[in-house]
């Protein structure tokens, strides 16, 4: 009896949670729809599905949000040229066949929460040209390459985090001309080159807590003129040269290194 109840509680919880994210989605879409005009919102929330990727649900959708869902093999010849922005937390979608990506000629903002993908490719999101915001958290990239993302001319947001990452090429982040924000947490960088941050000129916020980073100053940064706020914490940091970083990056105000471990 106490585990059917705790069952009914748990699904009454599930169902709570899902409508009060929809609320909360809708209530956004609105408040954006104001700056664009009187045109029609939709947004839909799908939880605990497990089939072929949901085209009925998606369809003609600007919002979708899919929770512990399991999306197994489909066919690339499906479009959601309505779709704008797309999460997709805690699922599993297999093998991703090449070209799905390109379904989504028109999405903004994408985000992969501990969602597994078995064939992941950073490569594969150039095909998302208009994306803004690209959050991937517990996907594992050892390491970010070269150009693997510089198809992305729009993005202003870039979230790669709990992603067991030691290492970023040179080149990773050639393209991205636009990116404003840059967030590595979690992962395990001990050091990053300036050549990786160099594309970054209207960077403005750069974090990487929680990492196995010893060192980081002049050497490590190009000039970035745009740069506003610094966060370190959680790093084993010797002393930073905040003088000597200022003439690199001149608006840094918010430089964050407290509880070093």
């Amino acid at each position: 009896m106490r585990h059917q109840s705790n069952a009914n509680t748990k699904d009454v919880v599930d169902k709570m949670y899902a409508s009060i994210f929809c609320v909360l989605l809708l209530i956004f879409s609105a408040h954006s729809a104001v700056h664009r005009g009187p045109s029609h919102i939709s947004a839909t929330v799908i939880i605990d599905y497990d089939g072929p990727i949901p085209v009925e649900k998606m369809r003609d959708m600007d919002y979708v949000s899919i929770f512990r869902s399991h999306i197994g093999s489909t066919t690339n010849d499906v479009s959601f040229p309505q779709l704008k922005s797309l999460a997709i937390i805690e699922s599993n979608l297999g093998n991703v066949p090449d070209g799905v990506m390109s379904a989504f000629p028109n999405l903004k903002d994408l985000s992969l929460e501990y969602t597994k993908i078995t064939n992941f490719k950073m490569e594969d999101f150039n095909a998302m040209e208009k994306l803004e915001k690209l959050e991937i958290k517990g996907q594992k990239i050892e390491t970010l390459k070269d150009n693997c993302l510089h198809k992305l001319k729009n993005l202003k947001r870039l979230v790669i985090s709990s992603a067991d990452m030691t290492n970023i090429e040179n080149n990773a982040f050639k393209g991205l001309d636009n990116l404003e924000e840059l967030i590595l947490n979690r992962n395990k960088l001990k050091n990053i080159s300036k050549e990786v941050l160099a594309p970054l000129k209207k960077l403005k916020l750069l974090e990487m807590q929680y990492n196995g980073i010893e060192k980081f100053g002049p050497e490590n940064i190009p000039e970035l003129p745009n740069l506003e706020t610094l966060n370190l914490e959680m790093n084993p940091l010797d002393d930073m040269d905040l003088d000597a970083m200022k003439k690199l990056a001149p608006k840094l105000e918010d430089v964050r290194l407290a509880h070093v471990l």
